[in-house]
């Protein structure tokens, strides 16, 4: 069965803070939440015996050949030439100007950007400017690409959306890159000598990619299964503090990546959740008093030596090293939450039923 984390699991994402009291070993802790889910529940969806679809954990050889050879990759040599044309894979310094009407448009220039021929992150909204540069001598006396390109009309930026540029780009300095043999050294090398054939290290290899696609299989299967849950559940309505804390928060940390691409916080989750951020928060809140709800009617409670049974594995999975460590970062009240929510969680899981295919 897997667990859940502090950094990295639906449940961390929707506790809401409550404060608990201290007990006995055997007693259980007292945790409050800062609403009663009763008061929003009216009528609960079935929560045992829900059927899902299951989500494909398999790994093929071909995903641990992908992975050894992105693997090689990272270890590549490159040497400097200047004796051949550019060839794509090839490393080079670039640098591009784009004119407009005679005027160079800094939007579309840039001097010296260093990339990989063919990974289309010259420009990004056009990654097939880069076969420009296949070709071309590298070098202060090497040749120049020049060509026009027409901005298609839907692009973004309106003001040039549309309109026909120059551009002149050349290459600077162009790099080879030499993988290196997967053999028995490249392995221990990698590997810091944990592993010392290329067999052994297939295996780790396989080991690896197979906990990630147990670990994705079993939060799609949870996530389906909680989907199914909240669909047949009855709200009267939902805590509104909670809800309005709930947007501004995700309005705060999806505008951080938002902005690295240069959208906005609401575009950003409707391209990545496929709703607006009011509907994403709502569906967070709904699932937390789904979780608070069956935890009250099944009894499901945490005491102190499950507590302590289970703190360092709780902090292992959260990527801390120490229990106290996880403790003074978060509180316990947050931790005993977590492991109560683990629990609802598992008894869910395991009273739902995979389809058969």
């Amino acid at each position: 069965m897997r667990r859940l984390t502090i950094k990295n699991t639906l449940i961390s994402a929707i506790l809401a803070v409550s404060m608990f009291a201290m007990v006995g070993c055997n007693t259980d802790y007292d945790v409050e939440f800062d609403y009663n889910s009763s008061d929003y529940i009216s009528e609960l969806g079935a929560y045992t015996g829900v059927e899902y679809e299951p989500a494909d954990n398999t790994v093929t050889e071909l995903d641990v050949l992908e992975y050894i050879e992105e693997e090689r990759a990272a270890y590549t040599e490159w040497t400097v030439f200047d004796d051949r044309r550019v060839a794509e894979g090839d490393k080079v310094v670039v640098n591009a100007f784009a004119y407009l009407d005679g005027a160079q448009v800094s939007e579309f220039s840039q001097e010296d950007v260093q990339i990989i021929v063919g990974a289309g992150k010259l420009y990004s909204d056009f990654p097939e400017l880069e076969n420009k540069l296949i070709g071309l001598i590298p070098g202060g006396m090497g040749s120049a690409s020049k060509f026009e390109f027409t901005i298609p009309a839907d692009f973004e930026d309106k003001e040039y959306a549309g309109k026909t540029l120059s551009f002149t780009m050349s290459v600077a300095e162009a790099y080879e890159g030499i993988l290196p043999s997967f053999t028995d050294s490249f392995v221990s090398n990698v590997s810091n000598g944990e592993y010392t054939t290329v067999e052994d290290y297939k295996k780790a290899v396989r080991r690896v990619l197979q906990e990630s696609a147990d670990e994705k299989a079993y939060a799609d299967n949870f996530a389906s299964i909680m989907e199914t849950i909240v669909a047949n559940t009855k709200f009267s309505s939902y805590p509104q503090d909670e809800l309005k804390a709930k947007i501004d928060n995700f309005n705060e940390t999806m505008g951080v990546y938002a902005t690295l691409l240069d959208m906005t916080a609401e575009e950003y989750c409707k391209e990545t959740f496929g709703m607006t951020i009011e509907a994403y928060a709502t569906k967070n809140i709904a699932m937390q008093l789904v979780l608070q709800e069956i935890a009250k009617r099944e009894k499901i409670t945490v005491n102190h030596s499950y507590y302590k049974k289970n703190l360092d594995r709780i902090a292992e999975e959260a990527g801390y090293t120490t229990g106290k460590e996880l403790v003074d970062k978060y509180g316990k009240d947050y931790v005993v939450k977590v492991m109560l929510m683990e629990k609802v969680e598992n008894f869910i899981y395991e009273k739902a039923v995979a389809k058969t295919k």
